[in-house]
């Protein structure tokens, strides 16, 4: 792995590089001129001004069992030297390369990739999927899908976790929230 120049101290038992997302492939965005693990490796230890990237921002991928540069998506999940497969699940359109552990798909409607498929809806009202318990059983606010969390104030979009008092929150900020006794 020191040959490939991997910055991230992440690397897991199951010699995935980081532990986000299981794929065996580095990442490299247009901002930085060094390949990570991920987007989330990226912007927590990135020194450029960006970090809010996202996977839609990867510009190109390096296999890690050769070291061949590629443009992302070049050849799906596979590189195109030595045909390691990357990851499990592939969306070109978003750019994601993962494993299938949380069961990934991607929502036409949404036009981005989520988790849990077989457990979520496509709410055409609040213009955002929800879990499928919430079918019927929320309040819908007509294109509320880029409401602001209640907690950080940020979009929503992605991650949205709706409380029983139907606020909509992030998963990770009700999680902080509730671990720093709010």
């Amino acid at each position: 792995m020191e040959k490939l120049g991997i910055q991230c101290d992440l690397v897991t038992q199951d010699k995935w590089l980081c532990n986000h997302y299981k794929r065996r492939c580095l990442a490299k965005f247009e901002c930085c001129n060094k390949y990570w693990p991920c987007h989330c490796c990226h912007n927590k230890d990135s020194k450029c001004r960006r970090s809010e990237l996202r996977s839609r921002d990867t510009s190109m991928v390096k296999c890690v069992e050769c070291g061949k540069e590629q443009q992302f998506g070049k050849n799906g999940r596979f590189c195109v030297a030595c045909n390691t497969q990357f990851a499990d699940y592939y969306c070109g359109l978003c750019k994601h390369l993962i494993g299938n552990d949380n069961h990934p798909y991607h929502c036409d409607k949404c036009g981005i990739c989520r988790f849990h498929g077989y457990r979520s809806f496509h709410c055409d009202v609040c213009g955002i999927c929800l879990d499928v318990q919430l079918r019927g059983n929320h309040k819908c606010l007509p294109d509320s899908a880029h409401d602001e969390c209640s907690i950080c104030l940020k979009d929503l979009f992605i991650g949205c976790k709706i409380l029983p008092c139907f606020h909509k929150v992030h998963k990770d900020c009700v999680t902080r929230m509730i671990r720093n006794g709010m």
